[in-house]
């Protein structure tokens, strides 16, 4: 394997499929030279989110956002942090659903 941090980066993408999203991010936090690679964060998205780590994930996206030069690919991003961003928020009601509505 070459010393290139793009092909580590793919190298982690496989892994996460044969050994899971932990041992990929391991190898993901250990590239250098790609923290303005919008591409590093997407990836770690992915990871996050199957790791259940919702918030790494939206932040994530937050770091990519700003890196992606092409406007299709922002609004790709774009779209994916407010779908993310909207989710989270239904998730966690305003109000207490296990009070008694009755009540007063």
């Amino acid at each position: 394997m070459t010393d290139s941090p793009v092909v580590a980066l793919n190298h982690a993408v496989a892994v996460s499929m044969t050994e899971g999203p932990a041992a990929a991010l391991a190898l993901v936090d250990t590239i250098v030279g790609l923290d303005s690679y919008h591409l590093l964060h997407t990836t770690r998205v992915e990871f996050f989110t199957r790791l259940g780590r919702d918030g790494d994930a939206a932040e994530a996206y937050r770091r990519a956002l700003p890196l992606a030069l092409n406007l299709t690919e922002r609004r790709f991003i774009e779209g994916r942090l407010g779908r993310r961003l909207r989710h989270q928020t239904d998730r966690r009601p305003d109000r207490d659903l296990t009070a008694d509505p009755t009540a007063t």
